[in-house]
């Protein structure tokens, strides 16, 4: 289990809903991160992209074999737009976790719920023929009459063998309260 390191801040918001819900004591968090910052990164990837196609598409006026070294880059500059689109829909999410309960924030809205009040939590899986087959792509707490709280998992940037703490935590919390834990394939079949 991962501890949350206490100088770290908590929102006042968080930490009020959190006390007026009697969840307990901090035990971790997961949060998306800036999506301005991350937009940026994906538009200055996908425009590096689009300009070496862009050259390497001139280049192959010349040597024809560069075409098919040129498609590649283009297929990222493009899926980099659907991914910049993406993070600036979803926003920012951060899914705070406590003995009694979760709080989440969804782009500056906090709201919390106990786990009794959960009625399952589905463990989003990609599914097969896509790129991360079998990793775990998020874990949606899903509390009586509310929207799911969407915790991401970090599953795709592991090793083999290693654990994604926070998603392991939701688990065994969830698990723990009786709730329900359900597996759904996302991306293709």
């Amino acid at each position: 289990m991962s501890s949350v390191d206490n100088r770290q801040d908590v929102p006042e918001k968080v930490a009020s809903l959190a006390a007026e819900r009697g969840l307990g004591t901090l035990i971790d968090k997961r949060s998306s991160g800036n999506p301005i910052r991350s937009a940026l990164t994906i538009v200055a990837v996908g425009a590096v992209a689009i300009l070496v196609s862009v050259a390497l598409f001139a280049f192959a006026a010349s040597w024809r074999p560069l075409v098919w070294v040129a498609i590649p880059p283009l297929a990222l500059g493009i899926c980099a737009v659907g991914w910049f689109v993406v993070v600036l829909v979803r926003g920012f999410e951060a899914g705070y976790l406590y003995p009694g309960g979760m709080v989440y924030v969804r782009n500056g809205n906090a709201r919390a719920t106990t786990w009794a009040e959960v009625t399952e939590v589905e463990v989003q899986v990609f599914g097969a023929g896509t790129l991360f087959a079998g990793k775990t792509a998020a874990y949606l707490v899903k509390p009586t009459g509310q929207a799911p709280m969407r915790v991401n998992s970090t599953d795709v940037g592991l090793k083999d063998g290693e654990q994604d703490q926070v998603g392991a935590l939701i688990l065994r919390l969830a698990s723990e309260a009786g709730r329900p834990i359900t597996q759904k394939l996302v991306g293709r079949k």
